[in-house]
């Protein structure tokens, strides 16, 4: 399983309608666990979100996808697993 941070940056003006159907499809990649949570950015339009995804090829889709509801640019940064990260802290503190 490999975890994702996914920065989107629309580009553009968005139209109300296309913005609703990028929520819609949002909440079905939640209910599907490829998304675990999203967050709509304070700073700047846009969007931050954690994938859950088995396949490098997957993150490449969901992105495309992504693109084709909502033009947008990506800033992606790889995340570890709870438990992997869990393991790698216990031995660096533990040796």
């Amino acid at each position: 399983m490999r975890f994702y941070l996914i920065i989107s940056e629309p580009e553009g003006e968005v139209e109300a309608a296309a913005e609703l159907k990028f929520f819609e499809w949002l909440k079905y990649l939640k209910k599907s666990s490829r998304v675990t949570q999203y967050w709509a950015l304070r700073s700047r339009p846009g969007l931050a979100a954690v994938l859950k995804l088995n396949f490098e090829k997957d993150l490449e889709e969901l992105l495309d996808g992504w693109k084709q509801r909502l033009p947008s640019k990506f800033t992606v940064e790889p995340l570890k697993d709870p438990k992997t990260l869990e393991a790698d802290l216990a031995r660096k503190i533990l040796g």
